[in-house]
């Protein structure tokens, strides 16, 4: 199924406010994947081990966390398995107890495979995890090719036989605004997100409080990224 965005409230703008060292788009896949349980084996495509990014901290219960990625030109930090993602991965079907992939999917010129093989890969009852950037600024890492719909995403799991309560496509947004504004907050400095941040946010927050109006819904289709969840 296709969600609305979270809510907008207070406790989440002083959450974004503050933290000012990542973009807004960051925050909010900081804030949906936070406490999800992935006991087990993970395998995590187009990830990192480095500690300034959150994503494994944030997941919880995983006993062994293994990350697929292309091999780094700088040494400290490779990933444990060097595979291309637009090729068929080296596993057998069924392998992992959970496969996540955080802002990769965009740079995966033949990504439709490459989902395909993450799901391949996944155990059944297993979950799939993606956050995938939409209304963002293009960006190279090598490369950057797609922006699906949350639509797509839907109709790509459903096709693979997955019942509509087990996917979930969650808009990542709090209001038209705020989804233009931080095309530009991507690429300001700390300081500056914390002048200008709390300024952009305030008026859906005050719409909301307010009014009464739940302004994310507004922005469903006007989104930073989607987050989907699925259980295969």
């Amino acid at each position: 199924m296709i969600l609305n965005p979270q809510n907008v409230s207070f406790a989440r703008y002083k959450n974004f406010c503050r933290k000012t060292e990542c973009s807004l788009l960051r925050c909010m896949q900081y804030e949906i994947l936070d406490g999800i349980q992935t006991p087990g084996k993970v395998l995590d495509i187009g990830g990192t081990h480095d500690p300034r990014k959150q994503y494994k901290q944030l997941l919880k219960e995983h006993t062994e966390y293994l990350v697929c990625n292309l091999p780094h030109n700088y040494g400290w930090n490779q990933p444990d398995i060097q595979a291309d993602c637009n090729a068929k991965l080296p596993f057998d079907d069924n392998y992992f107890d959970h496969v996540v992939s955080f802002n990769t999917m965009e740079h995966i010129y033949n990504f439709e495979f490459a989902v395909e093989e993450m799901f391949r890969v996944v155990k059944s009852g297993g979950k799939l995890l993606l956050h995938i950037p939409f209304l963002f600024p293009v960006h190279d890492d090598p490369d950057d090719f797609h922006r699906p719909t949350a639509s797509w995403w839907h109709k790509k799991f459903e096709r693979f036989g997955v019942p509509d309560d087990k996917i979930r496509v969650t808009p990542l947004a709090w209001c038209p605004l705020s989804s233009a504004i931080s095309l530009m907050d991507n690429k300001w400095s700390k300081i500056q997100r914390k002048m200008f941040r709390p300024l952009y946010l305030l008026p859906a927050l005050l719409r909301n409080t307010c009014r009464k109006i739940e302004t994310s819904r507004l922005a469903k289709d006007m989104p930073l990224g989607y987050f989907i969840e699925v259980i295969k």
